[in-house]
């Protein structure tokens, strides 16, 4: 409920109320060592701080939620975040770095679709 809260909070703008719901969210799922809790509560706060502008600390938990969603081996997450983090990146201005990123996310979802067919 924290986490559903936090979410809308964000989707109203409301960022501040966002991140205090997020954060608890998340350490409540360090608490209870819920990995996957983390990973999506650590792409959230990365999404809420790139939505108010915020584009040091995004990439900060966007690589953290990338590495928890690496080791934890789901390839559909890590595509997503791996776009996440080009996103931010490219806003930095940074193409270079953007790239790879949004390749390795191309490259991941599209071997995810064919795995599907």
């Amino acid at each position: 409920m924290l986490f559903a809260a936090g979410v809308l909070a964000g989707e109203q703008g409301d960022y501040a109320a966002a991140c205090a719901l997020v954060e608890e969210s998340l350490d409540i799922a360090r608490e209870l060592n819920d990995s996957r809790g983390v990973g999506i509560a650590l792409n959230a706060l990365a999404v809420h701080a790139r939505d108010r502008g915020d584009l040091a600390s995004a990439p900060l938990a966007l690589r953290e939620s990338l590495a928890l969603w690496r080791s934890l081996g789901d390839g559909v997450v890590v595509a997503r975040s791996l776009s996440n983090l080009a996103n931010v990146v490219k806003l930095q201005g940074d193409y270079e770095l953007a790239a790879p990123f949004m390749k390795n996310a191309f490259r991941l979802s599209g071997n995810w679709v064919t795995a599907l067919e």
